[in-house]
């Protein structure tokens, strides 16, 4: 089984599977409100969903889904500011790979 990683050199956290304990704080404790520039999806199948959650508002901070016919990849992007998530936590994922870039 694959693992959720975060590299602290390209500030990319590679989220593959929920965990018991999903936050980015888990795996970079000091990141609790870290700024996201962009989320890239790479779904399974058709359908698919991404969520992430602001953590401290158990409140939904990103929604990402698959086309209805084709299992594309998603994007999402905040630049040039970016957006602030308190205790980003990712809380749904069907299936496939997520890219979190921090800024």
């Amino acid at each position: 089984m694959a693992d959720n990683v975060f590299n602290s050199a390209t500030m990319v956290w590679k989220v593959v599977e929920i965990v018991t304990n999903p936050a980015l704080t888990d795996l970079a404790p000091g990141l609790d409100s870290p700024v996201v520039g962009e989320i890239i999806y790479i779904p399974s199948a058709v359908g698919n969903d991404l969520v992430f959650q602001d953590g401290d508002a158990s409140e939904d901070a990103v929604v990402l889904k698959a086309g209805a016919s084709d299992a594309s990849p998603v994007h999402k992007s905040f630049r040039p500011q970016g957006k602030t998530i308190n205790n980003l936590t990712c809380t749904t994922l069907s299936a496939g790979t997520a890219y979190v870039y921090l800024m």
